[in-house]
């Protein structure tokens, strides 16, 4: 039983609520199991009646106490304070925390589906987002796999991304992974930015050129310099010119 006198130094989160209850009933049930006390703290090893084997019970459910109560937060400790033995208190546990657990998985679990991609947030957001829900229902015990989360991703992609998500399917297996599917969202989201950039500073132009009035001719859309008059007036000069430099004749008398 020394093991268990020590047992409590063991890096075991403390339990903090439902959103942590799985992980910690895992670890603690673990722990106890590999010290050959979890029949004491699940009520299977009932209370003896013989003196002698009285006393090692009541020692070896004392010691486990100390590991449960060490490893509660104070609001959570609340909940047992009225408790006798290991017994009671993991019974107390359950009935709080097993049912909020249940009712907080299927919250999140809704959250995630309902999660969609809004128009004009920043991509990384979305995906931490789904990410998010990821990890906090791998903290309550229902762990998604990445997969999952990659046609979640996918799905709710806007219409700009028909190409990307064309070229996704045809990556091969081994290369379809989460993080290469972030990676190249976030190279395809600047590709994008970049595009829509150019293209609004191309609208922008033509809709500045519509409100020019041109001093040559005094039409609207363009510039006096980009003036199709110019090109007449440039033809008249070249006539002009080569006029000018027509060779005089001259005639014998």
């Amino acid at each position: 039983m020394d093991q268990l006198t020590s047992a409590t130094t063991v890096g075991i989160m403390k339990l903090k609520g439902a959103k942590n209850w799985n992980v910690w009933k895992f670890q603690v049930g673990v722990l106890l199991r590999g010290l050959g006390v979890f029949e004491i703290a699940e009520g299977t090893r009932v209370k003896p009646e013989e003196e002698i084997d009285l006393r090692a019970w009541l020692k070896e459910d004392s010691k486990v106490q100390s590991l449960i109560v060490t490893r509660l937060s104070e609001s959570v400790m609340l909940h047992v304070l009225t408790c006798t033995s290991a017994a009671e208190m993991w019974r107390k546990l359950h009935s709080v925390y097993e049912q909020k657990s249940d009712t907080s998985i299927h919250m999140v679990q809704q959250q995630f589906f309902q999660l969609k991609y809004t128009q004009g947030i920043e991509m990384s957001l979305f995906i931490s987002k789904v990410q998010e829900f990821q990890s906090k229902l791998k903290q309550l015990g229902e762990e998604i796999s990445d997969k999952f989360v990659m046609t979640k991703i996918l799905m709710f992609l806007p219409e700009g991304y028909g190409h990307f998500v064309s070229a996704w399917e045809s990556t091969s297996d081994e290369r379809q992974t989460l993080d290469i599917l972030i990676a190249r969202l976030l190279v395809e989201e600047e590709r994008l930015k970049a595009k829509m950039d150019t293209s609004e500073k191309s609208v922008a132009l033509t809709a500045v050129k519509k409100n020019i009035k041109c001093f040559k001719c005094g039409h609207s859309g363009h510039f006096k310099k980009d003036c199709k008059n110019n090109r007449g007036e440039a033809q008249l000069r070249t006539v002009q010119l080569d006029t000018l430099q027509l060779p005089i004749v001259l005639l014998d008398t």
